[in-house]
């Protein structure tokens, strides 16, 4: 009896032990559509700072209900934006050396607005991220601490492929985020089920409803071949370049055969996959 009760004992202070080095992953960003208080340790110094969101209304000559949103700290503002939108997320991220950021994204017509990461030192809130001048994609979908990294789970209107689904990591160093990688692993896209409606989905077969060129590197500068019609394909990385205004992309396919890379530019806005879904 004794010896089972030594095991139990053991086995479970093994798991507590194995669950505290397992880096802890921040809550989803919070939406608000009005005034919003908190009360938050921005800095890591122990103490809660008041943080107080002041969206303000517009007055019916725009298409969004509001035109500013100015951001307090312990009552002084520190930050206001001019845009236009209909709610605002935020969210409060902390890695495991202690560092803590705001995540800020006042969202639009079409869920537009610009994404950043602000960090509160020496009683100023200064910008240490734009999400916009990255080369990724247009929406976030959650952004989460990831041991004393970010992860990013990002989406986007692809070439050939329609609504898509990426993650991106981000690495902290000399006062700034750095995206790890430009290739990215491709975590679903959306195709249309029976019903004509589209629905997310993770790596599925796709059916190529039109031929394309395909390439050896990610590049997209050594064609080795052609694509048929008919032939069955995953789509598992995205490799992007510029941001989504005015960048380009590559696509890794395999199946059928084939292994390699598509690209933006010979595509651009067509659906090369049977019930792929470009809906935003």
């Amino acid at each position: 009896m004794k010896q089972k009760t030594r095991i139990t004992l053991f086995t479970i202070a093994l798991l507590l032990i194995t669950f505290s080095l397992i880096p802890k992953q921040s809550a989803q960003a919070k939406t608000a559509d009005k005034a919003k208080t908190i009360h938050v340790d921005l800095n890591g110094d122990g103490k809660k700072e008041t943080l107080f969101f002041k969206p303000t209304a517009s007055k019916g000559d725009t298409e969004a209900d509001f035109v500013k949103l100015s951001i307090f700290i312990n009552g002084k503002r520190k930050i206001t934006f001019k845009e236009d939108f209909f709610s605002y997320e935020y969210h409060i991220i902390t890695l495991k050396n202690g560092m803590k950021f705001l995540y800020l994204h006042p969202q639009g017509l079409n869920s537009d607005g610009f994404h950043r990461l602000y960090q509160y030192k020496k009683g100023e809130l200064k910008r240490v991220y734009n999400f916009d001048n990255a080369p990724l994609g247009r929406w976030i979908d959650s952004i989460k601490a990831n041991g004393n990294e970010l992860r990013v789970i990002m989406r986007d209107n692809g070439s050939g492929i329609g609504l898509f689904h990426f993650r991106a990591y981000y690495t902290y160093k000399n006062g700034a985020f750095h995206l790890k990688s430009n290739t990215l692993k491709v975590t679903k896209y959306y195709i249309m089920n029976p019903n004509g409606q589209s629905q997310k989905t993770g790596i599925k077969e796709l059916t190529v409803s039109k031929k394309f060129k395909l390439y050896s590197d990610k590049t997209a500068k050594n064609q080795i071949g052609t694509v048929p019609v008919g032939t069955k394909l995953k789509l598992t990385k995205v490799y992007m370049t510029g941001t989504y205004k005015n960048g380009y992309s590559t696509y890794y396919v395999t199946g059928g055969g084939y292994h390699g890379w598509y690209s933006s530019k010979d595509v651009e806005w067509e659906m090369l996959f049977e019930n792929v879904s470009g809906v935003a």
